[in-house]
């Protein structure tokens, strides 16, 4: 039996950090830094910002740190920055963070933009906020996008990005990924990674699979029977069939 080689540790799939603390007590945020103004300001900056450079980065990923702080915060507390949110198109804005490659300062705006989207979709608990953001297409394009899968950091937060999508995923939300042609971005994007060989990435694919496929809904049944990304399961046979070598050897290294 070949030994399994000791690789380095990987970075583990991002914690998105909680929301901030409600108000109230001594540790509660000021009105100042937890407002619709203060997030239009923010969002004025980066708005303000067409490429950055090594200088302007620190200052960017701060920006984009603050937009999702404010954003969760609102979510539970003040109905009026999300209206901010909606009104001045911030969507469009940290999205093209990610997108549109206006960064030549290396990854550190793309981490933080991918982790502010994600931020923010994992912790919006209002139905309609869930749906505007699903809905824009920022997301579904961000399905398709070819990220660095050699650069274990942007993958690490991609991938927590897909997987903040899938967990929002319901009848209704799952159709703003489901293509004209049967396909799903979504689906289709785990499915490129399904064969990756870091076991946090592998079981991220599995859970937005189970949180596509547990959708009762005709089109995403269609979908599954269908147009499902057959390389998912030529991964997934692959898996059981390498672990079922590891255990085979060790049994008999064993007996």
């Amino acid at each position: 039996v070949r030994g399994e080689s000791m690789a380095p540790p990987r970075p583990k799939l991002p914690s998105l950090f909680p929301k901030p603390p409600p108000p109230g007590g001594g540790n509660a945020p000021s009105q100042k830094r937890f407002s619709a103004a203060r997030l239009v300001q923010v969002h004025g900056q980066l708005a303000r910002t067409k490429t950055v450079s090594l200088k302007t980065q620190d200052a960017v990923v701060e920006a984009l740190r603050t937009v999702a702080e404010v954003f969760a915060w609102g979510d539970a507390h003040d109905p009026a920055i999300f209206e901010a949110f909606l009104e001045h198109g911030m969507l469009d804005t940290v999205a093209g963070f990610v997108t549109q490659g206006r960064t030549t300062s290396g990854k550190a705006v793309t981490v933080q933009a991918l982790q502010t989207l994600s931020i923010m979709i994992e912790n919006v608990t209002n139905h309609g906020a869930a749906v505007y953001l699903l809905s824009s297409g920022h997301v579904a394009d961000l399905c398709r996008l070819r990220v660095d899968w050699v650069d274990e950091e942007v993958l690490c937060n991609y991938v927590a990005l897909l997987k903040a999508v899938a967990l929002k995923l319901d009848p209704m939300t799952v159709h703003f990924f489901l293509a004209d042609d049967g396909g799903c971005p979504l689906h289709a994007a785990a499915a490129r990674l399904a064969a990756h060989d870091d076991n946090m990435v592998v079981s991220a694919v599995r859970t937005i699979t189970l949180c596509i496929y547990g959708i009762d809904d005709a089109q995403v049944r269609t979908h599954v029977l269908g147009s499902a990304p057959g390389g998912l399961w030529r991964a997934v046979a692959g898996q059981l069939a390498r672990h079922a070598a590891r255990l085979g050897g060790r049994a008999r290294e064993a007996a």
